[in-house]
């Protein structure tokens, strides 16, 4: 009865870390960035053997979605990297695991002769895999099924340390599908050498760029949560760490766009194009649009987080500075994220940055 109970115990523990990595809106807007980012090349194959599935948001969770009829692909979400080891082993992993199941995907995504069918499945796993491998506590392991074992307690609910960064940090700003897209993009574009920094490298250089940054997920003011008990996350604690969870869609969103072109076009160099901040979604829902708002509304931070609301616009502008910006000033992307706003329109009672050049004007 008793190796009964802990085989079920065992079983539960498998399906929870098995939850999506940034749950649906953060695979969705990673795919979604990432298919601005695509090559013509890769555009034109893509709908060649997957014209269904061409938009690759709406593919993006499948692979959550079948683990209840493939139980087996449960351990293709994730590796158990111990947080004190330095870098990815294959030798020491356990298989399967994301490593592994993203690298063959991959292969199988770019062998033009395999059949339609088989790169459109390949293709799904690739979507979601990547996203999966930019999640710190996806690719470590601290005795605790990669965070699952740690309660915490958030906004005055006890959770675990593995939802709270597989979904809730994303959640609680209440930013919606169009919103962190256009966020993403915004961020990629105004740095012209993020792209090619980090459109490069293996799976385990990214492996190992994201279990990096595992150990300070289990950090509060410089000290390692306690095991035995509730971690009560401040915060200063989710703010951070839903700083780290943004970057994180930024680095997966351009790696999914350069693993894409090099599967699908060899004959580009890979190099993802870079977005245009008008290629987001013109209609941000109302209660992120804070251009319809009052500047003195806008300017105070809910009370669940201090992180700006994200919304889709052509203009930003800072609170500490009084003045606006056009979104693809370069000096935007120096504000901090509290300190920043956007909208579809230039607030009332605000000068233009010195900065921005008068050509930018829309």
């Amino acid at each position: 009865m008793q190796r009964t109970f802990l085989f079920i115990i065992a079983l539960c523990l498998c399906v929870v870390r098995g939850l999506g990595a940034f749950g649906m809106l953060g695979h969705q807007a990673i795919a979604a960035a990432a298919q601005d980012m695509l090559s013509p090349g890769a555009r034109a194959a893509l709908s060649g053997f997957a014209p269904a599935d061409a938009d690759l948001a709406s593919i993006s969770t499948r692979a959550d979605d079948i683990k209840g009829a493939r139980p087996e692909t449960r351990k293709w979400h994730f590796i158990d990297i111990e947080i004190t080891q330095a870098h990815y082993d294959p030798a020491k992993a356990d298989t399967p695991n994301v490593a592994a199941a993203l690298q063959q995907e991959i292969a199988l995504l770019s062998d033009a002769h395999a059949p339609a069918a088989a790169r459109e499945e390949a293709l799904k796993w690739v979507v979601h895999l990547v996203g999966d491998a930019h999640q710190p506590l996806h690719a470590a392991d601290n005795h605790d099924h990669g965070g699952n074992l740690q309660k915490v307690r958030l906004d005055g609910r006890v959770r675990n340390l593995h939802e709270v960064w597989d979904f809730v940090l994303l959640e609680r700003t209440g930013v919606s599908l169009d919103g962190l897209k256009a966020r993403l993009e915004a961020d990629i574009a105004a740095d012209p050498g993020f792209i090619p920094r980090n459109a490069q490298g293996t799976v385990a250089a990214w492996l190992d760029q994201t279990h990096a940054k595992a150990m300070d997920c289990y950090r509060m003011d410089g000290r390692q949560m306690d095991k035995d008990a509730v971690a009560e996350l401040d915060p200063g604690y989710a703010d951070r760490s839903t700083s780290v969870v943004l970057k994180q869609l930024e680095l997966a969103a351009v790696r999914l766009a350069w693993t894409l072109n090099r599967a699908l076009d060899p004959a580009h160099p890979g190099l993802p194009l870079l977005p245009r901040p008008d290629s987001a979604a013109p209609h941000p829902p109302a209660a992120h649009a804070v251009s319809d708002r009052a500047p003195e509304a806008a300017a105070a931070p809910s009370s669940a987080s201090a992180v700006a609301p994200i919304a889709a616009g052509r203009y930003a502008w800072s609170l500490t500075s009084n003045a606006y910006h056009y979104a693809d000033c370069a000096d935007v992307a120096r504000i901090k994220p509290e300190n920043l706003r956007t909208g579809d329109a230039p607030p009332p009672g605000r000068h233009l940055h010195a900065g921005c050049p008068k050509h930018s004007q829309r």
